[in-house]
This record gives structure tokens, sequence and C-alpha cells, in this order.
């Protein structure tokens, strides 16, 4: 099992995009650290405003990901604004954990990467997935739901 706290330090070495159309439903971040080889997986909730977060023990290859609907890519350099984060180093991340307004349950609403080179914020924007580089303070902000930055989340959390 990876632990969590091994992501900081890691440096990005691919990235796999799964959409459907113009619509972002997960990131597949392949990393390295300390020769340790693994990946996790961003995704958006059901429900229009959480995201999912996994840990992987290993690198998953774009061949392994099937969807016979969806669009599966894998981010090449310079033809994609994701990838400004290839070989980056993950100097921290962090998860936006609040309730839900109406069952009052622990969810993740943000996931934030930050590299030496960017800031890169996730998150559900109505079933779109969604990310931004140079507007996160405008889209926290906004924020209606009460979250709190949390180096890892609660273990119920993870997929």
């Amino acid at each position: 099992m990876v632990e969590i706290n091994k992501i900081n330090g890691a440096k990005i070495i691919s990235i796999i995009k799964i959409a459907l159309e113009n619509i972002l439903l997960e990131l597949y971040f392949n990393v390295e650290c300390l020769n340790e080889k693994f990946s996790f997986k961003l995704g958006i909730g059901d429900d229009g405003e959480t995201v999912l977060f996994s840990l992987n023990t290993r690198l998953i290859a774009l061949e392994e990901i099937v969807y016979e609907a969806y669009l599966t890519t894998e981010i090449e350099k310079d033809k994609d604004e994701l990838s400004c984060l290839l070989g980056n180093e993950i100097l921290n991340i962090q998860f936006g954990v609040g309730e839900t307004l109406d069952t009052h349950k622990k969810v993740i609403y943000y996931i934030k990467i930050d590299t030496g080179e960017n800031e890169f914020l996730f998150f559900n924007n109505g079933n779109d997935g969604a990310y931004s580089f140079d507007k996160i303070e405008a889209i926290l902000e906004d924020d209606i739901y009460g979250y709190e930055w949390l180096s890892k989340p609660p273990i119920d959390l993870l997929e």
C-alpha cells in the first residue's frame, strides 16, 4: 500500500485524461518518488459537487483504461494545458474537505497540487471535472460549502 504522504516529493511522469466529449471525468497521475513508481486518480463524484481520490501501488498504462464511450488520452508535452505539470515535483498536495449541505457527510470538494512550477486546483463543476492554474483564489472565494485544507483525506474518503 502506498502511503499518501509519499506523493509530496514525487515527480509527475505522465498524466492520463478521461473525458466524455468536453467533459473531464478523471485524471490519472503516474509518479515516481525515491525509485518507487505509483499512481493516483482524481475524479468527479456523481453528485455534481464532490471529487474522488484514489491511490494505486503501480503505474497505470493507457491501455489498461478501457471505457467504451469515453475518450482516454495520455497528455503530451505542449499539446495540452496539463502538460505543464509533466516532469514537475509535487511539493504539496492538499485536500479541501467539508461536509455536504444536506447530509453533513464529510467529502472532498477540492484537491490542490503545488509544484515548483505551478499551482493546480481540481474540482467538480456540476458533473464536469474542472481545474485551474491561475484562478484558484477566485474559485475558492466563491465556495459555498465551507472546507478545510488537510494533508490527507479521512481514510473513509479514499476510493
